[in-house]
């Protein structure tokens, strides 16, 4: 779903994309806003990322459906290795086993077999009902949004350092290139020196844009819920969904699973250091 409106990547304020049911509107009737703040993506790979995302729903390109949601998500709390697909196909049965239990009987202590979509049903229940809980969602957006705020004013003495650090480097290349033109300095001294300031220019011109990034607004709850819990009932789409918040899955010997969730690629990774959201299950 995300791929289908990525222009908020490539730096576009978009609003008017749904109607009053959530059902999509026509790319046409879409109000796009550009530079409204700084980008992470071209507007031309905006573009792209749309036309195919468009193909892929139009059916003009084959859909790749996921059949084991949570392939790549789970690992063994005892040995480390992921957890892979047993299956009996005469049985019409798969369960998740430890990968090193697969390939050596006795590999692992880890005996547990996890019936394949029990397993994947409670888990998309698991989000729905704690991850996309509203309160939650609420309040875990105020904390994204205090945490940026905070980073932000606790970046501002570095941004200053940088500026005049920038400044200084400006200098030097300026000494360098004057030098250079009035026959003071040979090129072979001024060109590596004038490479290396502008080299440590784009560093810290690169550091001021990570310590400068705005402030996340806060989403529409309801809209925000509403669109994932579609993707999570979307066949075509589920997996993209849960690997979209689900970060890993730590399975123990007793069935308890250890789910370590996010919402990175919903909001840039700066807004939410160190208030990962994480839930024993």
């Amino acid at each position: 779903e995300w791929f289908r409106n990525p222009y908020p990547y490539a730096g576009c304020i978009v609003w008017n994309t749904r109607d009053h049911d959530l059902k999509p509107k026509p790319r046409e009737q879409w109000v796009i806003v550009e530079d409204a703040y700084p980008a992470i993506i071209s507007m031309e790979v905006a573009e792209q990322t749309y036309q195919k995302a468009e193909e892929r729903r139009t059916g003009k390109v084959p859909k790749n459906r996921g059949k084991y949601l949570l392939s790549g998500m789970m690992k063994c709390s005892e040995c480390g290795a992921s957890m892979i697909i047993n299956s009996h196909r005469k049985r019409n049965q798969a369960f998740y086993i430890c990968g090193t239990r697969q390939r050596q009987k006795d590999g692992c202590e880890n005996k547990l077999m996890l019936h394949q979509r029990e397993v994947e049903r409670q888990i998309i229940e698991f989000i729905k009902e704690t991850v996309l809980d509203e309160s939650f969602l609420t309040d875990y957006f105020r904390r994204v949004i205090e945490a940026s705020q905070a980073l932000l004013k606790e970046g501002k003495p570095t941004v200053e350092k940088l500026k005049r650090k920038i400044a200084t480097l400006d200098h030097q290349i300026d000494r360098l290139t004057d030098g250079f033109a009035e026959g003071t300095l040979p090129a072979d001294v001024v060109k590596p020196k004038i490479d290396q300031a502008l080299a440590e220019k784009h560093e810290a011109e690169a550091e001021i844009h990570l310590h400068s990034q705005p402030v996340p607004k806060l989403p529409d709850i309801t809209t925000f819920r509403d669109e994932l819990i579609q993707a999570l009932d979307d066949p075509e789409i589920q997996k993209t969904a849960i690997s979209g918040l689900i970060d890993e899955i730590v399975v123990h010997p007793t069935a308890a699973l250890d789910i370590q969730c996010s919402f990175k690629t919903c909001f840039q990774t700066i807004a939410l250091r160190g208030i990962e959201p994480r839930f024993d299950g």
